[in-house]
């Protein structure tokens, strides 16, 4: 059974492992994607040690006392700590029961970069722990010709979109237009 939307070409926006299966059908060539917006995207660098540990420091930083999570979400630059309860309770819903059978995301070769032809933005965390913003930056900048928008957001952590949703709203409905994406 083949299940489909009758989308012709679609603008496809993905953060974190998200942004690195948006980059997918680019690379490959679908004939369906007609933009990408990558939030701090896995596939532009290897997946360093810091961010599995700053992933495990998280889980013990929920366990603390609220008062503290303000300085913790400082300190770790993880937005998730202060989040509301209700947009938090599936994503640790989510953990609790989630186990990969895969490795974390591997970086995309330069060969399979430079394959994009679609207009792409990326919007990266100045403090993310995912990636070295200004060297994931300097790679998608001489490997994606039609990078067409890219910028690092000084302050911000990885989760770009909870920590500057109406920045995110903006830059990706104005790329949209300015692409002329329909």
């Amino acid at each position: 059974m083949q299940l489909s939307l009758g989308l012709e070409r679609v603008h496809l926006v993905g953060q974190s492992y998200g942004g690195w299966l948006a980059l997918g059908p680019a690379v490959y060539g679908s004939s369906r994607t007609g933009a990408l917006t990558l939030l701090d995207p896995g596939g532009l660098e290897k997946v360093p040690l810091r961010f599995l540990l700053a992933l495990v420091a998280a889980l013990f930083a929920m366990r603390a006392p609220r008062s503290w999570r303000p300085w913790l979400a400082r300190l770790l630059a993880d937005h998730a700590l202060v989040e509301r309860a209700e947009i938090m309770a599936p994503v640790l819903l989510g953990v609790r029961g989630f186990r990969p059978h895969r490795s974390p995301a591997r970086p995309y070769t330069d060969e399979e970069l430079r394959r994009i032809t679609v207009p792409t933005q990326l919007i990266l965390g100045g403090r993310s722990r995912l990636l070295r913003p200004r060297r994931a930056l300097a790679r998608a900048r001489r490997l994606i010709a039609t990078l067409r928008h890219a910028e690092i957001v000084p302050g911000v952590g990885h989760g770009v979109p909870q920590e500057v949703p109406e920045l995110v709203v903006e830059r990706i409905l104005r790329f949209h237009g300015r692409e002329g994406l329909r």
